[in-house]
């Protein structure tokens, strides 16, 4: 065979290999599979230090040596709430005076020198709110709700008082506007507790929801 017979078979061979390589199927890229979505209520994600906690076996006799405590400290300050009016003062007095029973019933911790509620934490302290024990305490619109608010030491009276009703308030606003709790409710700035100090580190560092029976 010649040599320009041999340069025309490779050139027909070249162009056949092109022509079969254009009109070869590309590959295409594989779908990626999509993530489901998760169906249902998800988690809150919330420090476990600032998690709200419902009293799971509330004592409600007014002779409870804590209820007794308490009773005492809500009627010893009330003329110093600032954040109360003198009618809600007068009325918190007789409400907290006359009870046929009161107990805490929910409990929320504050980190050190926060004044107010996380978004994430007022989620989870409706959910407490809403749970069957508080729910049927809510049932009766003549219960009156009193938020107590502690602070640690630090500072001066008048600072600590302003802090644990901030964090009164704080609670007391979640349950008006996100839980709907249609009760009455007081916050109560107590200041610093020298009994919680003693029971255990931070535990000044909270609101709690006492329930009241008139």
């Amino acid at each position: 065979m010649t040599s320009s017979r041999l340069l025309a078979s490779a050139l027909a061979l070249a162009t056949f290999c092109l022509s079969a390589c254009k009109d070869a199927p590309k590959p295409t890229a594989a779908t990626p599979t999509p993530t489901p979505t998760p169906s249902g209520p998800q988690p809150i994600a919330v420090d476990s230090k600032t998690a709200p906690t419902v009293v799971s076996a509330p004592k409600y006799d007014v002779k409870d040596p804590i209820n007794a405590r308490i009773r005492q400290d809500v009627l010893e300050r009330v003329d110093r709430l600032p954040n109360l009016t003198n009618e809600q003062r007068n009325k918190l007095y007789a409400s907290v005076d006359r009870a046929r029973g009161m107990g805490c019933v929910l409990i929320v911790p504050f980190l050190e020198g926060k004044r107010v509620l996380a978004d994430a934490e007022r989620k989870v302290l409706v959910n407490g709110i809403r749970s069957e024990a508080v729910q049927k305490l809510i049932d009766d619109p003549s219960l009156v709700f009193v938020v107590l608010g502690y602070a640690n030491e630090a500072g001066s009276e008048a600072e600590q008082i302003k802090l644990a009703g901030e964090r009164a308030e704080s609670v007391s606003t979640t349950m008006r506007d996100l839980a709907n709790v249609t009760n009455t409710i007081y916050p109560a700035g107590m200041g610093a507790s020298d009994a919680k100090q003693k029971a255990a580190p931070g535990a000044g560092r909270v609101a709690e929801i006492w329930a009241v029976f008139p």
